[in-house]
């Protein structure tokens, strides 16, 4: 294979094209350190030595650093790596390393994502964002199944339910919330009523748990 173009990537990085093809990148400090030019043919030995000496650890350091400064879905890191210029292959080699830890894991990843929005969001409108993240409807699921059983662990000096913490409960204390956000320092009229109504709507709330939520308030 040939060497057909080294592209600069801004100021810090290069492109490097092989018979034509995009192969990787490669830090300017990295290649100033190489023998590697336009026009040099190279072994697919040579080539396999540089991927897994120089890019894949690289590779995998960013995508563990990803990780730690903020939860992602599997498709997130994904997109990531690719954006940074890593190619399908490379990137599929540092997902493989990565899986190893226990960084990576959608049912979890949704799981923080409905204690941080659960409180003002409807279970529709979570789903929607979290297909919308890459993760599957049976970690959806899961993740939300053990959302509730959180949510029936936290009602502290509630009286015990006969049946268990379901969606509805979730979404009407959520309803709750945004009721009394909205009307904490106001005296609603009837038009105010219905603006929240459509747009708790829209946000995917099912409209008999607005309306009975609202005859709690009214």
């Amino acid at each position: 294979m040939k060497i057909t173009a080294i592209v600069p990537d801004g100021k810090t990085k290069s492109k490097i094209y092989l018979d034509g093809e995009y192969a990787g990148f490669l830090w300017n400090r990295e290649l100033a350190g190489s023998s590697l030019t336009e026009e040099r043919e190279l072994t697919d030995a040579e080539w396999r030595d540089l991927v897994e000496t120089a890019i894949l650890p690289r590779g995998r350091k960013k995508a563990l650093d990803l990780l730690l400064v903020q939860e992602r879905s599997r498709k997130e890191l994904e997109d990531k790596l690719l954006a940074s210029g890593y190619t399908s292959e490379q990137t599929n080699c540092v997902m493989q390393y990565v899986e190893q830890f226990p960084y990576l894991d959608d049912v979890r990843y949704a799981l923080h994502y409905f204690c941080g929005a659960g409180k003002r969001k409807s279970f529709r409108q979570m789903q929607y964002e979290l297909r919308g993240k890459g993760v599957s409807e049976r970690d959806i699921s899961e993740a939300y199944e053990r959302y509730l059983m959180q949510q029936q662990e936290e009602q502290e000096g509630a009286e015990p339910q006969e049946e268990p913490y379901e969606r509805r409960d979730a979404e009407k204390a959520a309803i709750r919330r945004q009721v009394e956000k909205k009307f904490r320092n106001c005296c609603p009229e009837a038009e105010d009523w219905e603006r929240l109504y459509a747009s708790l709507a829209r946000k995917g709330f099912r409209g008999e748990d607005i309306l009975e939520v609202f005859r709690e308030y009214r």
